[in-house]
């Protein structure tokens, strides 16, 4: 999952989806390109915290 934490990535791209993310833009919610855009840092709970 290139470092991303499934629970975070999952439940964003879910959200996403949901708000109407265009198809032709559905690359861009693969793991590798989700954690390179600006998502916010895993919370202390999440698995990935440090």
């Amino acid at each position: 999952m290139h470092g991303v934490n499934p629970l975070a990535w999952a439940t964003d791209v879910i959200g996403t989806l949901q708000a109407g993310w265009p198809r032709d833009r559905l690359d861009e919610l693969l793991p590798d390109a989700w954690a390179r855009s600006s998502r916010p840092a895993p919370s202390a709970g999440d698995a990935d915290a440090t």
